[in-house]
Protein backbone atom coordinates (compact mmCIF):
# COMPACT_ATOMS: atom_id res chain seq x y z
CA UNK A 1 0.00 0.00 0.00
CA UNK A 2 2.64 2.31 0.89
CA UNK A 3 4.59 2.32 -3.07
CA UNK A 4 0.88 2.71 -4.64
CA UNK A 5 -0.05 5.97 -1.82
CA UNK A 6 3.36 7.24 -3.01
CA UNK A 7 3.23 6.75 -6.53
CA UNK A 8 -0.51 8.59 -6.07
CA UNK A 9 0.96 11.30 -4.38
CA UNK A 10 3.41 11.35 -7.46
CA UNK A 11 0.88 11.54 -10.23
CA UNK A 12 -0.92 14.36 -8.22
CA UNK A 13 2.26 16.11 -7.88
CA UNK A 14 2.62 15.71 -11.61
CA UNK A 15 -0.67 16.69 -12.85
CA UNK A 16 -1.94 19.09 -10.62
CA UNK A 17 0.76 21.11 -8.31
CA UNK A 18 3.59 21.21 -10.82
CA UNK A 19 1.02 22.49 -13.79
CA UNK A 20 -0.59 24.95 -11.05
CA UNK A 21 -4.11 22.92 -11.42
CA UNK A 22 -6.76 21.70 -8.79
CA UNK A 23 -7.95 18.32 -9.21
CA UNK A 24 -11.83 18.17 -8.84
CA UNK A 25 -13.27 17.79 -5.64
CA UNK A 26 -16.73 16.42 -6.82
CA UNK A 27 -14.29 13.24 -7.95
CA UNK A 28 -11.86 13.14 -5.21
CA UNK A 29 -14.07 14.78 -2.10
CA UNK A 30 -11.66 12.91 0.64
CA UNK A 31 -8.64 15.32 -0.99
CA UNK A 32 -10.18 18.27 -0.60
CA UNK A 33 -9.44 18.57 3.11
CA UNK A 34 -5.41 18.33 2.46
CA UNK A 35 -5.26 19.39 -0.49
CA UNK A 36 -3.70 23.16 0.54
CA UNK A 37 -1.55 21.55 2.82
CA UNK A 38 -0.26 19.05 0.13
CA UNK A 39 0.71 21.75 -2.57
CA UNK A 40 2.33 24.18 0.50
CA UNK A 41 4.64 20.95 1.13
CA UNK A 42 5.58 20.27 -2.47
CA UNK A 43 6.08 23.82 -3.53
CA UNK A 44 8.34 24.61 -0.20
CA UNK A 45 11.75 25.16 -1.12
CA UNK A 46 12.87 22.56 1.87
CA UNK A 47 10.81 19.75 -0.69
CA UNK A 48 12.23 21.11 -4.07
CA UNK A 49 15.73 21.17 -3.14
CA UNK A 50 15.32 17.46 -1.27
CA UNK A 51 13.86 16.90 -4.77
CA UNK A 52 16.22 17.87 -7.03
CA UNK A 53 19.47 16.21 -4.58
CA UNK A 54 17.24 13.13 -5.32
CA UNK A 55 17.48 13.67 -8.86
CA UNK A 56 20.79 14.30 -9.44
CA UNK A 57 21.74 11.23 -7.46
CA UNK A 58 19.31 8.85 -9.74
CA UNK A 59 20.84 10.53 -12.88
CA UNK A 60 24.49 8.84 -11.44
CA UNK A 61 22.92 5.53 -10.98
CA UNK A 62 24.45 4.08 -14.34
CA UNK A 63 23.65 0.14 -13.40
CA UNK A 64 20.97 0.07 -11.33
CA UNK A 65 20.08 -3.59 -9.77
CA UNK A 66 16.83 -5.02 -10.70
CA UNK A 67 16.86 -7.72 -8.27
CA UNK A 68 14.13 -6.52 -6.03
CA UNK A 69 13.13 -5.91 -2.25
CA UNK A 70 15.38 -8.61 -1.60
CA UNK A 71 18.97 -7.98 -2.99
CA UNK A 72 21.08 -10.81 -3.05
CA UNK A 73 19.81 -12.94 -0.52
CA UNK A 74 16.63 -13.93 -1.77
CA UNK A 75 18.14 -14.56 -5.13
CA UNK A 76 21.03 -17.24 -3.96
CA UNK A 77 18.74 -19.77 -3.51
CA UNK A 78 17.16 -19.21 -7.29
CA UNK A 79 20.96 -19.17 -8.55
CA UNK A 80 21.69 -22.60 -6.41
CA UNK A 81 18.80 -23.91 -8.08
CA UNK A 82 19.84 -23.25 -11.70
CA UNK A 83 23.83 -24.16 -10.89
CA UNK A 84 22.04 -27.54 -9.37
CA UNK A 85 19.97 -27.92 -12.72
CA UNK A 86 23.25 -27.60 -14.87
CA UNK A 87 25.01 -29.72 -12.93
CA UNK A 88 22.61 -32.41 -13.76
CA UNK A 89 22.51 -31.84 -17.28
CA UNK A 90 26.77 -32.64 -17.10
CA UNK A 91 27.35 -28.72 -17.89
CA UNK A 92 29.91 -27.85 -15.25
CA UNK A 93 30.13 -23.60 -14.84
CA UNK A 94 33.39 -22.27 -15.35
CA UNK A 95 33.42 -20.33 -11.68
CA UNK A 96 31.82 -23.76 -9.81
CA UNK A 97 33.19 -23.25 -6.47
CA UNK A 98 30.92 -20.42 -4.96
CA UNK A 99 32.39 -18.51 -1.23
CA UNK A 100 29.54 -16.26 0.07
Amino acid sequence: MAILFKGWKTDLNKKYVKKGLTPNFLKEPKLEPFWKEFVEYRTSPEYLEQSTKVSANAAKHVHPHHLGTGGYFKRISEWDKMEADLLAKGVEPETFIWHY
